[in-house]
C-alpha cells in the first residue's frame, strides 16, 4: 500500500491535468489487476469523486442537464479500460456510487426547477426512482462494450426523463 501511496503522491506533483488523470487511472487499473484491494479502494474513490464533479459542472439545470448527462457517457467511454475493469471487478460498488451520485446530481434540481406540487418527500422519492433507472441503463451499456452511441443514448433519456 505504501508504494501505490508514494506514486500516487508523484503523480499529483505532474502539472499536466491530462497526464494526472492518466497515470492516476492507469494506477488504478495496475493496483486492481494486483488485487492490492485497500490501495484500489482508496484509489478508485479519490478518482471518481473528483472526475464526477468536475465532468457535469454547471449541466444540472431543465434546460441544460442533458449536456451533463452526455458528458457522463462521454467519460465513460473515454475510459473505457478504467470504467470496465472497475465494472468486472471486485471493486464495482464504487463505480455504481460514482453513477448514483451523478444521476441524483442530473435529476434532483431539473426535478426542483419543474416547480412540481409535490412535497420534498415526493420529489425525493421521484429522483431516487429515476437515478436508479438510469445507472441500470448505464451499467447495461457498460456490460454492452459501449455500443450505443453517446449522443444518441443521452437524447433519448432527456427525450424520455423530459416527460416528468
Amino acid at each position: 500500500v505504501k508504494e501505490y501511496e508514494t506514486a500516487y503522491r508523484l503523480i499529483e506533483t505532474i502539472q499536466d491535468k491530462e497526464t494526472v488523470k492518466a497515470y492516476k487511472k492507469d494506477l488504478a487499473i495496475l493496483i486492481l489487476e494486483a488485487e492490492d484491494y485497500d490501495a484500489a479502494y482508496d484509489l478508485l474513490e479519490q478518482i471518481y469523486i473528483s472526475d464526477g464533479e468536475r465532468m457535469i459542472g454547471d449541466n444540472r439545470t431543465n434546460d441544460s442537464w442533458e449536456k451533463g448527462m452526455l458528458a457522463l457517457f462521454h467519460y465513460i467511454q473515454d475510459n473505457k479500460a478504467f470504467v470496465c475493469n472497475t465494472y468486472y471487478s471486485v471493486n464495482r460498488n464504487y463505480l455504481e456510487h460514482f453513477l448514483y451520485d451523478r444521476a441524483y446530481d442530473l435529476i434532483k434540481p431539473v426535478l426542483e426547477e419543474k416547480r412540481l406540487d409535490l412535497t420534498e418527500e415526493e420529489i425525493e422519492f421521484r429522483v431516487h426512482f429515476y437515478k436508479y433507472g438510469l445507472v441500470g441503463f448505464i451499467l447495461d451499456w457498460i456490460d454492452s462494450g459501449l455500443q450505443e452511441n453517446p449522443q444518441d443514448l443521452a437524447h433519448r433519456i432527456y427525450q424520455l426523463l423530459e416527460k416528468l
